[in-house]
């Protein structure tokens, strides 16, 4: 899709628009031809509209899913701040309701154009009496990270309906993940949904407790640093799970607005302590 905007003595900005992302084509085309003639003024004019056109591409339902990537950093941040916990695992998903694929014909075509459009993903089906699924993956060989995108049809007589998952999730944590969950995934995130999606965020990792501290202490100890209270728990020898609300995170459960979940569990005497965090709610199984 092409548009194009007017600015003064006829000059012309050309904007070309891709999966998730708009941009200018000609402005520096412009600045350079016509530097030695056109006044500052009219410079800053093709400047601002340039920037108007970058601020477009964060706009609308990319909100939500730029502010994950502060969510994400401020779990690391949290979890980096005590230098015996060592994040192993790491995940950030959106999944949304597809509205407009009710039918298996629906989804079948969806599942095509999906293969069609996204064919560096390597693709596998699934059918039985309940659901069908389709799930493309992709190993992006720069950050070491796994993408993941699900088609899944729930089938009912009375209401089929068909979810959109996208995953990423890697082993290895470093600030390029972080750049790449707030630019790419965000793109990518943009161009697969409509609406705004749910998005979770979950880290996984171990501790190298070598004083013994109960489990409880790094939870409650961790509920404190999240500016959270605890709304629900399990608290067990070897076993913490908690259910809390952040003033950190903007998103939430309806149920008591609930959006952190802290779990630990240490393996016996000598073994290891692993933990779980998640928001609004633990992805990972523990």
């Amino acid at each position: 899709m092409k548009s194009q905007s007017h600015t003064p003595q006829g000059a012309v900005i050309k904007w070309r628009q891709t999966p998730g992302m708009i941009y200018p084509l000609s402005v520096t085309l412009l600045l350079m031809r016509r530097s030695c003639t056109m006044s500052k003024k009219y410079i800053h004019i093709l400047i601002y509209a340039a920037l108007a056109g970058f601020i477009y591409l964060f706009s609308g339902n990319t909100t939500t899913i730029a502010k994950n990537g502060t969510d994400l950093e401020r779990i690391v941040k949290v979890l980096q701040s005590h230098d015996e916990m060592e994040i192993k695992e790491w995940s950030v998903f959106a999944r949304g309701i597809d509205e407009e694929t009710n039918t298996t014909d629906q989804y079948y075509k969806k599942v095509h154009d999906f293969k069609k459009k996204y064919a560096e993903f390597d693709w596998k089906q699934a059918e039985n009496d309940n659901s069908l699924t389709a799930a493309g993956t992709r190993k992006n060989k720069q950050t070491g990270t796994l993408e993941t995108i699900k088609i899944m049809m729930t089938l009912t007589k009375s209401n089929p309906t068909t979810y959109i998952l996208y995953e990423t999730k890697g082993t290895q944590w470093t600030e390029d993940n972080l750049l790449y969950i707030k630019w790419d995934f965000l793109l990518r995130t943009n161009d697969i949904f409509r609406e705004n999606p749910s998005i979770f965020t979950c880290i996984k990792g171990e501790i190298n407790d070598k004083i013994g501290k109960v489990l409880s202490f790094y939870v409650n100890e961790m509920v404190d640093e999240f500016l959270a209270h605890e709304i629900e728990s399990i608290k067990e020898e070897n076993f913490v799970s908690v259910s809390a609300h952040s003033t950190e995170f903007n998103s939430f459960l309806m149920k008591d607005q609930m959006n952190l979940q802290l779990a630990m569990r240490k393996e016996g005497l000598g073994g290891k302590t692993t933990f779980v965090v998640g928001t609004p709610i633990i992805t990972f199984e523990y």
